[in-house]
């Protein structure tokens, strides 16, 4: 994140059998530490643990660990990391953070000074005094204190870092081999997560995924090659590993098993993309298992199997996406592997940056965006919420916000505490209350957290989008009319449609249906659903049907207005709706 700009039989891969018979065993000892559960946070709603499970403890014996293990480290070989200590639970959290450099992770911190700041921001917050920081106070100790007295209850800190290197000293054995470690605290931040856990402070590894100059240096048969020979690099003169290769999936997800065991709640994934400039490198360059593949299917496939691989362990996972995917069509046009629909579908968070500066003259109507903070997070978080909405499971949106001054940007505004506190208000204004700030320096005013909470916009009769039930028909059976599979996707109850776009799209085009034109004959809404009865002519398979009459539903989903699609002929458009009406959750 640049606040600047924006084969399966290899050594390591654990059959599924064995997996299998292991999940079975760690979830027996998980169970173990049940009555063990980790506090929730002190702000209240913040913090809830996952602690459904009721089942039977029952305790493997030390024998039994060992032996465990010693299968799993066979296994695993390069990539082993032991399993995660029984009592840890994994949390459920309103994010609200602030990143942290690992080198500013670093820094000693004192108790008493962190105390001392904090009562003085609360005063500040009370509307006593300011809360300017002591010159003693580094910029972690700051971030602490900030933690402590406002809503902030969330430090993101690098340990895979934009150079490809380790903040601390890592037990990978292929990490090891690599060199990559550079530890940058004398205890490898043990004395950081300690102080965060007792004070309640969720803890979010960011784990730099696919920008990696170190492994493709070492072992270049896992880069981006050039189809001249030899690997390709960027711009800067950065090798970036294979996306497509699961050595480096396998790798990536080693060094995120072992932050959860050291003590992180979450994993988030940043970089997890191909490079920006596709245009430069798709034609000289190439990545073996590809296959004809999309780049976004790597970008899935990496997100499905970290999930997969971590579900032993307890921790969330996230991913950093461009802020641009909130509007474009998933991977259209960046060609960098990132959709929001995708990311969303396989992570617990999906995290757009969606800074001002990022945008050039004319998004969401602006001449500058970056001089217009909350309209640029209302908009774009409201395009996330629509594409949420076509999810069965999507993950909790929650945006990188910018906590810098763009002075590189044409007419750029000072990016003052207000400011900056504009965009928490322009993304609570459409519901979205979670959010992640950028700074690269990892220096944040308390004054940014003293503002007045945004109460979600809800027009009478208008859905998130502002849509009236008319105007949300209107614009269905536009597309419709238009086969606009996309709009009609995000249109479309999630119970009636194919979870997957792509299945979506192929199951528009099987029906084999012209839409010649329709007539509305009547509407009558009730509350916030109702029908909408329109005639339809058309052809399907050359067989040609006049104004056919259709019932079409219209209702609330996921704040959302949804019609239900007409069934046409013999080739029903999707399955009949298990009706989520007036779902607002």
């Amino acid at each position: 994140m640049n606040p600047n700009k924006q084969n399966n039989n290899r050594k390591g891969h654990t059959p599924k059998p064995f997996r299998e018979t292991i999940r079975t065993l760690v979830i027996i000892l998980i169970l173990v530490g049940a009555a063990f559960g980790i506090k929730g946070c002190s702000k209240e709603g913040d913090v809830t643990e996952n602690n459904s499970n009721q089942e039977e403890e029952k305790t493997l014996s030390k024998a039994e660990l060992e032996e465990l293990e010693a299968q799993r480290k066979e296994e695993y070989g390069e990539f082993y990391v032991p399993l995660p200590a029984a009592d840890r639970k994994e949390k459920d959290v309103n994010v609200k953070g602030l990143y942290v450099s690992a080198d500013e992770a670093a820094q000693p911190f004192n108790e008493e000074e962190i105390d001392a700041y904090a009562q003085e921001i609360e005063k500040m917050l009370q509307g006593e005094g300011t809360a300017e920081k002591p010159d003693n106070i580094n910029a972690l100790e700051a971030a602490l204190a900030i933690a402590n007295a406002t809503e902030v209850n969330t430090l993101v800190i690098d340990v895979k870092t934009d150079w490809g290197s380790l903040a601390w000293s890592t037990e990978v054995p292929l990490a090891k081999e690599l060199g990559v470690s550079q530890p940058v605290s004398q205890d490898d931040f043990k004395s950081l997560l300690d102080y965060m856990e007792k004070k309640e402070i969720y803890k979010m590894a960011r784990v730099v995924t696919f920008k990696d100059p170190i492994l493709p240096d070492r072992k270049p048969e896992h880069a981006m090659q050039l189809n001249s020979g030899g690997i390709y690099r960027d711009n800067d003169g950065n090798a970036w590993v294979n996306p497509f290769d699961e050595y480096v999936w396998k790798y990536v997800v080693a060094i995120s098993k072992e932050a959860v065991n050291r003590g992180f709640d979450e994993i988030h994934f940043d970089y997890v993309r191909f490079p920006d400039g596709a245009r430069t490198y798709n034609e000289i360059a190439n990545f073996p298992g590809r296959d004809g593949r999309p780049k976004d299917a790597a970008i899935t496939a990496f997100l499905q199997f970290a999930r997969e691989e971590l579900k032993d362990y307890p921790a969330k996972t996230s991913a950093a996406i461009f802020g641009t995917t909130t509007k474009n069509w998933e991977d259209i046009p960046d060609d960098i592997g990132q959709g929001f629909l995708k990311v969303s579908n396989n992570t617990d968070r999906v995290a757009p940056m969606v800074y001002p500066s990022h945008y050039t003259e004319g998004w969401f109507g602006f001449d500058v965006p970056d001089a217009n903070p909350y309209g640029v997070l209302e908009d774009s978080m409201r395009s996330s919420i629509e594409k949420n909405a076509a999810l069965p499971n999507p993950a909790q949106i929650t945006p990188w916000i910018q906590a810098f001054t763009a002075s590189w940007v044409p007419g750029f505004i000072e990016y003052t505490p207000s400011v900056i506190a504009q965009q928490i208000q322009g993304s609570q204004s459409v519901g979205v209350d979670s959010y992640l700030l950028w700074n690269s320096s990892s220096r944040y005013d308390p004054q940014i957290f003293n503002y007045k909470p945004e109460a979600p916009k809800k027009e009478q009769g208008k859905d998130l989008m502002g849509r009236t039930p008319e105007e949300a028909l209107d614009r269905y059976l536009k597309g419709l009319e238009s086969d606009n599979y996309q709009r009609m996707y995000l249109m479309t109850p999630v119970a009636s449609h194919q979870p997957l776009y792509e299945d979506y799209a192929k199951k528009m085009e099987e029906r084999n249906v012209d839409l010649k034109g329709y007539t509305l004959n009547s509407f009558d809404m009730e509350g916030e659903s109702g029908v909408a009865k329109v005639a339809f002519s058309y052809s399907i398979n050359g067989k040609e049907v006049e104004n056919e009459s259709h019932d079409l539903k219209v209702f609330l989903e996921n704040g959302i207005y949804k019609i239900q699609p007409p069934a046409f002929g013999d080739s029903p458009a999707e399955a009949p709706a298990e009706t989520q009406e007036n779902s607002n959750e």
